[in-house]
């Protein structure tokens, strides 16, 4: 059988990548087992600790099973508890956090979150206790809890002003303009990332939390295309940076990836293209695995050679940054970088994959819009359940000054209103007793006039008016058909059905009634039939049976009309007349 050597190489790629990965694999377990025995032989006490924390280190960074680092760091966290080591708990409690919140397990990391703040509260860790603070707002931010989080960040800073506690306000600020800035509201949090810089500047003091709040208050003015106000505080933070370095007595290249980020984008910003490349090497040599700088510098790159009109590295640098920003759907850049490469290809005469990344950056466009308009309502939503917090904490002071006049007021309402359903609950006994009443007298009233048209009926002195008779022909058919049942009986309807014309029914109906109306004579109809099936149980006749069995054509009107004729509502008679049985 032939095998080419094509194919021979790949295969010996494949075997050899194989067996490094195992060697890796096998080198990994055997520091693990390592690590472990250490910490099986080790003494009571420090030695303990110390072989717990050199095993963590280790599965931190190594172990991608987050159950299995965890399972550890719950271990050291027991023998920490056993030891009485305050400082030892503290630092594993912030270890398991840590590992919670870059896993992506925010869940989590806030169900024990604020267990871990009463410890550092009771054992008065405070720079602790407010990095943890900023720690749980931003994980509800990230976890699409917007409320909460504004809601978490506002408690924490009147927790931190009633203890006068410099650090932990101006962690408490930075994170309240942390909510603002996620919900794309840049005032709000300008406002608040320079109310924490300068609680910072007061108390003298250069913190990391000061050094963080100055990225994010850049990060946000450059947002908003703010260059001037870019341009005064690069020199400061690269100031702070410097002097924090000197105090510490130790150098700290994070914190220049951040500055040197935002002197990129300030420098992209205002075309400046010398000093953006200048600001592009820097990242690249500084942070050459990071993917945060690798992602910032290739799109600037893109930028760069756009402005020297370099078309082929517009494309070259353009596709490359488009890759990557698709593995992380930003949709916005990768809009942007799209219209790059559409122009590059027509710069370079590619006419055909000219009009194809035309083609794709309307699609990519279409996408923006939708993602866009669902962020402008998840940002109206947000902005609303934001200044109804403001407004209720607003609320929550003014009632503080106000409480006792307003406590005295709630109680002289509450005796008001004992006295008043009580009085209101005897009239609503009156009228039902009085309704109960009026049924039986017209129970009665209907007797005699039976009693009266029999006699007639025998031979009376004056024989009956054509309207009596049609009156009683009328009463006859109400009280045998029960037509008044059916909603869409009017007097048209009653008029042709009992066989007379509208005018003469409306005269025989007024003559021997208060003047009533044929509507009014058919709601009195139906309004009696109601009665008799509000006598009886709930379970049996519901109230919107009732109305459908009684002819009303809504629970609305049902209920204007009996409250209008009775002075009570029918569940209200309901409830009295089922009470007296």
């Amino acid at each position: 059988m032939h095998i080419s050597l094509k194919t021979l190489i790949v295969a010996t790629f494949l075997f050899a990548s194989a067996l490094f990965v195992a060697a890796q694999n096998s080198e990994h377990e055997q520091k693990k087992d390592s690590l472990l025995n250490a910490v099986a032989t080790a003494a009571e006490g420090q030695a303990k600790l110390d072989a717990y924390y050199d095993l963590n280190a280790f599965l931190y960074f190594h172990e991608q099973n987050p159950d299995s680092v965890l399972k550890y760091l719950y271990l050291n966290e027991k023998e920490a508890k056993k030891q009485n080591n305050l400082n030892a708990e503290r630092n594993v409690r912030k270890n398991i956090g840590g590992l919670l919140r870059n896993r992506g397990f925010y869940d989590k990391f806030l169900e024990r979150a604020y267990d871990d703040l009463d410890f550092m509260a009771k054992h008065e860790f405070w720079e602790y206790y407010y990095d943890l603070t900023r720690k749980i707002v931003e994980s509800y931010r990230y976890n699409g809890q917007n409320k909460k989080a504004l809601e978490a960040a506002t408690e924490f800073y009147d927790q931190a002003r009633q203890r006068n506690h410099s650090e932990g306000i101006q962690s408490t600020l930075y994170a309240i303009g942390f909510c603002y800035a996620a919900n794309r509201r840049g005032e709000d949090a300008e406002k608040y990332f320079r109310m924490s810089l300068d609680e910072a500047n007061r108390s003298g003091n250069i913190t990391t939390m000061k050094l963080t709040c100055y990225y994010h208050l850049v990060s946000t003015l450059v947002n908003y295309r703010k260059w001037e106000e870019c341009e005064k505080l690069l020199p400061l933070w690269e100031a702070d940076i410097k002097e924090y370095e000197k105090e510490e007595s130790r150098t700290s290249n994070s914190l220049y990836s951040d500055l040197y980020t935002m002197y990129l984008h300030y420098y992209a910003g205002i075309e400046d293209d010398v000093q953006a490349e200048k600001y592009c090497k820097l990242l690249e040599e500084g942070w050459p695995e990071s993917d945060i700088v690798r992602l910032v510098t290739t799109s600037t790159w893109a930028t760069i050679y756009q402005t020297r009109k370099d078309w082929a590295k517009v494309l070259e640098y353009s596709e490359k940054a488009y890759q990557l920003l698709e593995k992380r759907n930003l949709l916005l850049s990768m809009t942007s970088l799209s219209q790059y490469k559409a122009k590059a290809l027509n710069y370079l005469g590619r006419a055909d994959e000219c009009y194809a990344e035309i083609e794709h950056y309307a699609v990519l466009r279409d996408s923006l819009a939708n993602q866009e308009l669902n962020a402008q309502l998840d940002e109206l939503r947000t902005q609303y359940e934001v200044d109804k917090l403001i407004a209720e904490k607003q609320k929550a002071r003014l009632s503080f000054y106000f409480a006792a006049g307003v406590g005295a007021l709630l109680l002289l309402i509450l005796i008001i209103w004992f006295f008043y359903s009580r009085k209101i609950h005897k009239k609503n006994i009156s009228l039902v007793e009085k309704i109960l009443e009026q049924e039986k007298d017209r129970a009665e009233i209907e007797k005699l006039r039976n009693i009266a048209r029999e006699n007639t009926d025998a031979g009376a002195l004056h024989a009956p008016s054509e309207t009596d008779i049609l009156f009683e022909k009328l009463e006859k058919y109400m009280g045998e058909n029960k037509p008044y049942t059916d909603e869409k009986l009017n007097r048209k309807i009653l008029a042709q059905t009992i066989g007379t014309n509208e005018k003469y029914l409306a005269d025989a109906i007024k003559r021997n009634t208060d003047n009533l109306s044929v509507g009014d004579y058919i709601t009195l109809y139906r309004l009696k039939l109601a009665n008799t099936l509000l006598l009886k149980p709930a379970q049996e006749y519901t109230i919107d049976a009732v109305i459908f069995e009684a002819g009303f054509n809504s629970r609305s009107s049902f209920y204007e009309l009996y409250r209008k004729k009775y002075g009570i509502s029918p569940n209200e008679f309901r409830k009295i007349v089922q009470g007296k049985k």
